[in-house]
């Protein structure tokens, strides 16, 4: 099964359009390619990864480790690290619970720490090859902290 570019990218949107909505700090879209967001208070750029499976279908999470392997694009949490971004935050989006890595720095190096010894998993899209970790959520709490998002009922 190979994803293609454009189907992930309005799954992007979507759930970007969510968090923006139900964050409870005030954001603005980042004009930039290096973050997502930034806090209009406190000016930190934050990155959001929207993940489509359900969370209590996994106790994992599947961190990026290069966008384009033949290119060794980092991807995830390093690409933020590389941007220099404050936050890094991993949300399942059909659940509306997030996760807010406030020291991405912190988060790399623990990953780093954990993939020795895990297999990588590829992902293929229409031209390239993605790769990434699955990364039980219990080797990370000390690192973040789970919110959910308080949805209005209609």
């Amino acid at each position: 099964m190979s994803f293609k570019f454009r189907e992930q990218l309005a799954i992007g949107e979507a759930g970007e359009a969510l968090f923006l909505e139900h964050y409870p700090e005030p954001l603005i879209l980042y004009s930039g390619k290096s973050a997502d967001f930034i806090a209009i208070d406190s000016g930190d750029l934050v990155e959001l990864k929207s993940d489509m499976y359900p969370m209590d279908k996994t106790t994992n999470f599947f961190f990026e480790r290069w966008s384009d392997v033949a290119k060794k694009k980092p991807g995830g949490p390093w690409q933020s690290r590389r941007n220099s971004v404050d936050r890094f935050i991993y949300m399942f989006a059909q659940d509306g619970t997030y996760f807010e890595f406030s020291d991405v720095g912190a988060l790399c190096a623990r990953l780093e720490e954990l993939i020795v010894d895990l297999k990588p998993v590829k992902v293929y899209n229409t031209s390239w090859v993605t790769e990434g970790y699955k990364i039980p959520r219990l080797l990370l709490t000390d690192l973040y902290v789970e919110a959910q998002i308080e949805k209005e009922d209609s």
